[in-house]
C-alpha cells in the first residue's frame, strides 16, 4: 500500500504542494491528473526520493517509499550514455543492484519491444525508442511499486497500447501503479482510481473513474480555479 500523507512543498516563495494526500493499494492503477505546473511531477519526485518534502510522509508497505528497494519509476529522462547501446546502458545500471535482486535486462527490453535494437547505440534511438528504454529501466527490477510520469509522451498509438498492457500486467500481479498523464481519455481507460491535482491540492478524487467523465470534471475544475489549460 502506498500512503502519501499531507505533503507540502515550496520552492522559495512558490508553494507548489499544499497538504496533498493519496493512497494506492496493491493491484491498483491510480491516475494523477493536472495541468502543467500544478505539482504532479514534484509529488512523484518526492514519493521516489528525488526531491524532499517540506512536510508530510510517503510510505510504501510501512516504510519510506524513497528508501524502498521495491520501487521502479519513470520520471524525467535518465542520463543514458549516448555511445552505449540500450542493452549496455541498462546492464550498467543493473550492475548496481545487489546480486540477489539483479534486474532482468533482456526481459525488460523484450517487454518494451526493443530486443531487436538492443545493441544499437542510444544516440541512434528515436524519441519513441528512448521512451521505451526508459520504461524498460522502470520495470526491469519487476518492482512492487511503479511510478510513471507521462509515460505516453512521444510514442505512437501501438506503443501506447503496449505500455497500457504492461501496466495492466503489473497490476494483475499485485503491483501498485501510480501514473500521471496529460492523456486523460487514455488514463481513464486503465485506472481504478483517479485524483485531480489543482493549485497544489487534491481538488477531486474518485474510486469509480469509469462512471464519470474525467475530462469534463478536470475542465470544470481548471475553469473555476482560473489556472487555465496550460
Amino acid at each position: 500500500m502506498l500512503q502519501v500523507q499531507d505533503i507540502h512543498k515550496s520552492y522559495g516563495k512558490n508553494l507548489v504542494l499544499k497538504g496533498v494526500s493519496l493512497e494506492a493499494a496493491p493491484g491498483q492503477v491510480v491516475g494523477l491528473i493536472g495541468a502543467n505546473g500544478c505539482g504532479k511531477s514534484t509529488l512523484l519526485k518526492i514519493i521516489v526520493g528525488l526531491a524532499p518534502a517540506d512536510e508530510g510522509t510517503c510510505q510504501f508497505n510501512g516504510q519510506e517509499s524513497a528508501t524502498s528497494t521495491e520501487v521502479g519509476f519513470m520520471i524525467e529522462e535518465p542520463s543514458f550514455y549516448p555511445n552505449l547501446s540500450g542493452y549496455e546502458n541498462l546492464s550498467l545500471i543493473a550492475s548496481l543492484f545487489p546480486p540477489d535482486r539483479r534486474p532482468d535486462v533482456d526481459w525488460a527490453l523484450e517487454k518494451v519491444g526493443l530486443s531487436e535494437r538492443k545493441k544499437d547505440k542510444y544516440r541512434t534511438y528515436s524519441l519513441g525508442m528512448k521512451q521505451r528504454l526508459h520504461f524498460a529501466l522502470a520495470i526491469m527490477s519487476k518492482p512492487s511499486l511503479l511510478i510513471l510520469d507521462e509515460p505516453f509522451n512521444g510514442i505512437d498509438p501501438v506503443t501506447v497500447i503496449a505500455f497500457e498492457e504492461l501496466i495492466g500486467e503489473f497490476a494483475k500481479q499485485g503491483a501498485t501503479v501510480l501514473i500521471s498523464s496529460h492523456g486523460i481519455r487514455e488514463l481513464q481507460a486503465i485506472v481504478d482510481k483517479a485524483y485531480i491535482l489543482d493549485s497544489g491540492v487534491i481538488a477531486y478524487k474518485t474510486d469509480k473513474p469509469h462512471e464519470v467523465d474525467l475530462f469534463a470534471v478536470f475542465k470544470d475544475i481548471v475553469a473555476r480555479s482560473g489556472a487555465g489549460l496550460r
